[in-house]
C-alpha cells in the first residue's frame, strides 16, 4: 500500500483521517488507486480498545479495468480469473466488518469493460458509486453508474435489507432497479452482438 499524503480533521464533531493518492497493489501488474480515502473514527471504541476503530469509510476517485475472458468469465485486468471456490469465512468476516460501519461510500469511480471475445469492445461506465448505510438490523445498499453513451443514461440499484444473508438465517430484502434515459436500440444492438459471438463460439466447438 502506498499513501501519497495523510491529514486529520474533524467532521460533524467526529475525528477523521484523510489519506490522499492511495495505491493498493493487487498483483505485480495491477494496482487499485483512490484519489482520496476518508476514515471516520469511533473515538470511544478506539480509546477503550487502544486501536483505531472506524465507523465510516469513504473512498473516492478510482478506475477499474474489467476484462471478459474467452470463456465468458470476468476479472480485473492483470489478475487471473480465480478457479477457487469462495472462502465463506472470509466473506462472513467482511460482512461483519461492513455492518459495524455506520456508512461506507465508494464514489466517483470509472469502470472500463473490454472483452477477449470482442477486441473492438470498450465500454466506459462513469460516476460509479456504491453506498452502504447501517442502522441496527436495517441495512441499505445502493449502487449507481452512468452508462456509455451508446446505452443511454444511468442505472441505479437500491436494496433494503433486514438482517444479513451471510450472518443470519432470518433475513429479508426489498429491492428495485431504476433506469434513466435508457437506449433500447443500444441495448438491442449489444444483445445481438453478444448472441452472434456466442453462436460463433458454439460453432467452433462443434468443429
Amino acid at each position: 500500500v502506498i499513501i501519497g499524503g495523510i491529514d486529520a480533521s474533524w467532521r460533524h464533531f467526529k475525528p477523521q483521517i484523510e489519506l490522499q493518492n492511495v495505491s493498493i497493489a493487487l498483483s505485480d501488474e495491477q494496482a487499485l488507486e483512490f484519489g482520496r480515502v476518508s476514515l471516520g473514527i469511533d473515538l470511544i471504541s478506539s480509546v477503550l480498545q487502544r486501536r483505531i476503530i472506524s465507523n465510516e469509510i469513504r473512498l473516492a476517485g478510482f478506475e477499474l479495468y474489467v476484462v471478459e475472458s474467452a470463456d465468458g468469465r470476468f476479472s480485473l485486468a492483470g489478475l487471473p480469473a480465480s478457479e477457487k471456490r469462495m472462502d465463506m469465512a472470509l466473506y462472513r468476516n467482511l460482512a461483519q466488518w461492513l455492518t459495524r460501519q455506520q456508512q461506507v461510500v465508494v464514489e466517483n469511480g470509472t469502470l472500463y469493460l473490454t472483452s477477449e471475445k470482442r477486441p473492438e469492445l470498450l465500454q466506459i461506465f462513469s460516476r460509479f458509486g456504491v453506498y452502504v448505510v447501517n442502522a441496527d438490523e436495517r441495512h441499505q445498499l445502493a449502487a449507481q453508474v452512468d452508462m456509455p453513451a451508446s446505452l443511454g443514461g444511468k442505472i441505479e440499484l437500491v436494496a433494503n435489507l433486514n438482517g444479513i444473508p451471510l450472518l443470519q438465517d432470518d433475513w429479508s430484502i426489498d429491492s428495485y432497479i431504476k433506469l434513466e434515459s435508457v437506449s433500447v436500440p443500444g441495448f438491442a444492438k449489444e444483445f445481438i452482438k453478444a448472441a452472434a459471438n456466442s453462436s460463433t463460439d458454439d460453432a467452433s466447438k462443434v468443429k
